[in-house]
């Protein structure tokens, strides 16, 4: 049955076929005309042809034709998409298993953060200031259009409420929460207000350091100013804070591995490249592995919830193999 393989391998290079795997409805297009196939001269029954890859082929785990199993010689991988074949080698073969299980482990450390994310639990809170009350909204939806519409109002006093309900928000957990967002209120600026407004305009989305340069008060690091960013475009950004910060020492070779923490996060030419790479690979893993049905800020919340609920090295390896 080899010559089967000889045949097509022959004709593969004749004809300039290069691709690693083919299908049979393919391969059939090529070489069948009235239920026979004619590969490099030679003819084969049409159901003949099925029933050798069927039986002389090999795929990942327990997937092994019936004359494979039985003794003969492989002579094709067969894959995991239906009636997709490449020709065998060993060493063809011993790539495809390694290619094989590393997608399985992926696809386990897909399904984790996907857990995660759709699990975030952080506090979706708000202050109402126009009237001196707490809010606990049902949805973080509903805080993320809260906070977007005042960060980018027409108003002052409005633009006002959504910087200091980004501190507010961010320090949800913190005892210091109010004496945080209160410190905000009590000493921004409305030249510092205008400067931000005009930041904003037309939908502008600002660079760490356009803020930065602003000087507010509670925004001087990249932890909180990136909040800003996400809340004005979470779906190509995110926040990066001290917490995420610890999935660097297992990925070096990732952007956050590259991060130079000191206190806080500084809003430094390396980490303003390592912010621009961090949203880039959420957005990577949400394309990837989720058909972009999460925004980039959605896979960081997966990263920050599995971090918060003490999961670190989980987070840590779903980071360094995704």
């Amino acid at each position: 049955m080899s010559n089967i393989q000889t045949n097509l391998i022959a004709e593969f290079e004749k004809k300039g076929f290069s691709s690693a795997k083919f299908t049979l409805a393919d391969l059939q297009s090529r070489f069948e005309k009235n239920g026979v196939w004619v590969i490099n001269g030679q003819e084969y029954d049409s159901k003949h042809v099925k029933t050798i890859f069927a039986n002389y082929s090999v795929g990942p785990g327990s997937r092994v034709g019936e004359s494979v199993r039985r003794g003969a010689a492989p002579l094709f991988i067969k894959h995991l998409e239906p009636a997709t074949y490449s020709i065998y080698s060993s060493d063809a073969f011993a790539l495809f298993n390694r290619d094989s299980q590393q997608g399985s482990e992926s696809n386990k450390y897909a399904s984790l953060l996907e857990d995660a994310v759709k699990n975030y639990g952080f506090p979706p809170i708000y202050y109402n200031f126009s009237n001196d009350t707490k809010v606990k909204a049902e949805l973080m939806s509903t805080v993320e259009q809260i906070i977007k519409a005042q960060l980018t109002a027409n108003s002052l006093e409005q633009v006002k409420h959504g910087l200091a309900n980004v501190v507010y928000w961010g320090n949800a957990n913190a005892g210091y929460q109010m004496h945080r967002t209160n410190k905000l209120l009590n000493s921004i600026t409305s030249e510092q207000l205008t400067a931000f407004q005009q930041l904003v305009a037309s939908g502008n989305i600002p660079t760490l350091k356009q803020i930065k340069s602003l000087k507010m008060p509670q925004f001087s690091g990249v932890s909180f100013i990136s909040k800003i960013v996400a809340f004005l475009d979470p779906v190509n950004h995110c926040v990066l804070d001290l917490l995420l910060s610890r999935l660097a020492p297992a990925s070096a070779n990732k952007a956050l591995g590259r991060l130079q923490v000191s206190g806080q996060i500084g809003v430094t030419k390396v980490n303003m490249q390592v912010y621009k790479l961090w949203c880039e690979e959420c957005a990577h893993i949400s394309k990837t592995y989720f058909d972009n049905r999460y925004r980039v800020v959605d896979i960081e919340r997966g990263f920050f919830k599995l971090i918060q609920d003490d999961e670190l090295p989980t987070a840590q390896e779903i980071y360094a193999h995704l």
